[in-house]
């Protein structure tokens, strides 16, 4: 592991040097030296750090910029026919994926878990209607409704520009 390497998990978890020095259980001074390039992590020292790597990139990946953007969805259920396509509206969306929420009254919904592929179309506006593929990584059931997070797998190839520059003309804060 490198010096820039040691930084990036540092920086992408929000910590100073004096807390990843805490969380690997070694000195600020170590840290320090570790990231000018003067020592190297010892073995155990590695594999700490090696955890804070894979948190790190889980994080790099879930904090990617949400908007509270509610653009109409249509929902299915991926090779089966007992879900009917709902038709909803996103509660958040970002480039890598996006939430909704499912009124009870939708049959069905309960058979949606975490781990299963959707087939979600997102209608960006006049003749901007987006086809992804997409995996449930969370469901919640919260005041009556049923909530779901899903990360896009794969846009269709002839939407994907269209869709990251559709939400870039209509946000440019992403």
């Amino acid at each position: 592991m490198n010096p820039m390497d040691i930084k990036r998990i540092r920086l992408t978890l929000g910590m100073s040097q004096e807390k990843l020095a805490r969380a690997v259980g070694v000195s600020f001074c170590t840290v320090n030296r570790w990231e000018r390039n003067r020592t190297v992590p010892s073995p155990m020292a590695l594999k700490a750090l090696k955890k804070l790597r894979d948190k790190a990139a889980s994080n790099e990946q879930r904090n990617m910029m949400r908007l509270a953007l509610r653009y109409p969805i249509e929902v299915r259920l991926e090779s089966s026919d007992s879900v009917d396509s709902m038709k909803l509206k996103t509660e958040d969306l970002s480039l890598g994926g996006l939430m909704f929420k499912a009124p009870a009254r939708y049959k069905g919904t309960s058979a949606i878990k975490t781990g299963d592929s959707l087939d979600i179309s997102l209608d960006l506006g006049p003749d901007t209607v987006v086809e992804t593929s997409t995996e449930v990584m969370w469901v919640r059931q919260k005041d009556g409704a049923r909530r779901y997070g899903v990360r896009f797998k794969e846009i269709m190839p002839e939407g994907k520009l269209q869709f990251m520059n559709t939400l870039l003309m209509k946000h440019p804060v992403l």
